[in-house]
């Protein structure tokens, strides 16, 4: 039973987490939802599906699927800078409120950074 809730925060940090933003934000548009979900078919295929047997390969990142989802878009010729620039203060928006700090300028700056992800 651990084992099992184990691997569902695994593949809930490792995928499901990225590919919300990459299925929900407003800069992604229906022509890209193809391009995206085979990245996601390659890095279940390739990647998790490898991790059957533990310890056989080193575990994936959340990187690794953005990688594959930004290469996946370009290739396919879509301009994806104002997706990265989301992608990356969301990452930014992340780091910040996991820093072990409760002093005014660090709430300052989740505040901050908020806000711009709200404009991004």
């Amino acid at each position: 039973m651990v084992a099992a809730l184990r691997a569902r925060s695994f593949v809930d940090v490792t995928f499901t987490t990225p590919m919300i933003f990459f299925t929900h934000h407003r800069l992604v548009t229906r022509p890209m939802i193809r391009t995206i979900m085979d990245a996601a078919e390659a890095f279940i295929t390739d990647e998790l599906a490898a991790l059957d047997v533990i310890g056989s390969k080193p575990a994936p990142t959340q990187q690794s699927i953005k990688v594959r989802v930004f290469a996946g878009l370009r290739a396919a010729g879509f301009d994806v800078a104002g997706l990265e620039a989301a992608y990356a203060a969301i990452e930014e928006l992340e780091r910040a409120a996991s820093a072990p700090s409760d002093d005014a300028l660090h709430l300052e700056r989740l505040d901050a950074l908020e806000a711009e992800v709200r404009e991004v």
